[in-house]
């Protein structure tokens, strides 16, 4: 990590209401850093959480323990009411910022994460994922100062389950966790969108970018939770949408998929 806070390390804390309670730390601030002395190289990691007592401490520790040295870790949590909050503050001295506050869902969250971030390059790590092992970020870092060019770098992912998910950008078989891209596309492309039940934001802005230039990594980003906020058939009939809209599935296509949906779903659960 960039900051290796201890017992005595300090962080600024607020406490006030403002439409709802409002806690956050700041360790930049009470170190005064200054933006400009952030290499090209520094990888900020955010955190979305939200009531996840019980998966946060994995995942932090996940971010915590990668072997990369320039890493800016962000932790955005809607207001948790389970002792989330009290799993943060353990490891402040080990987050760059967090903050603990209303907001309107994941996608809200995460363009809050953005707009605090400092990193070339960025990450969502979000509670309940980790990464894959603790030099994800080294080699992804090796393979990034090799291909100046590539915008979005993605991999497989692994399901918690044990199963690797292959990932494919042609199919758009994307996962948000498995892919490190440069902060600077969300000044091209835009933030995330923030409507309420879109469950496909990120999914939406990585279509928005599907003509930048990418590469897939020959080894996983991530672990992550197959039952997240992305998962069931309000997203599949979501992504379809997309896909119809931007043109890589034709209308009959599209009413196939949402045709035989129902039955595949059928026959996995009889499976499992």
């Amino acid at each position: 990590m960039t900051i290796q806070g201890g017992e005595n390390s300090q962080t600024e804390t607020t406490h006030y209401l403002s439409k709802g309670k409002k806690d956050k730390g700041d360790l930049r601030a009470c170190r005064e850093v200054d933006k400009s002395t952030f290499g090209n190289s520094l990888i900020t990691v955010i955190t979305v959480v939200f009531n996840g007592n019980e998966s946060l401490e994995e995942t932090m520790q996940s971010v915590i323990s990668q072997t990369y040295d320039n890493v800016e870790y962000i932790v955005i949590d809607g207001g948790s009411t389970d002792g989330t909050l009290d799993v943060i503050k353990q490891h402040e001295g080990k987050i760059d910022h967090w903050v603990s506050e209303e907001d309107r869902g994941i996608y809200d969250a995460m363009n809050k994460g953005v707009n605090l971030a400092n990193g070339e390059w960025i990450n969502f790590m979000n509670s309940g994922d980790v990464f894959h092992d603790n030099d994800v970020l080294l080699n992804f870092y090796k393979e990034s100062e090799k291909s100046q060019n590539i915008d979005f770098f993605y991999s497989d992912s692994i399901v918690k389950e044990g199963k690797k998910y292959i990932c494919n950008k042609e199919k758009r078989i994307l996962i948000h966790q498995a892919i490190i891209y440069r902060i600077a596309m969300h000044e091209k492309i835009g933030r995330y969108v923030v409507v309420k039940n879109l469950t496909t934001a990120d999914y939406l802005f990585f279509m928005l970018s599907y003509n930048y230039n990418w590469q897939k990594l020959n080894f996983p980003i991530s672990i992550h939770d197959a039952h997240g906020v992305s998962s069931g058939l309000h997203t599949f009939l979501q992504k379809n949408a997309i896909d119809l809209l931007f043109g890589f599935n034709g209308r009959i296509k599209t009413i196939l998929f949402l045709s035989i949906h129902p039955l595949y779903n059928k026959i996995k659960r009889l499976f499992k």
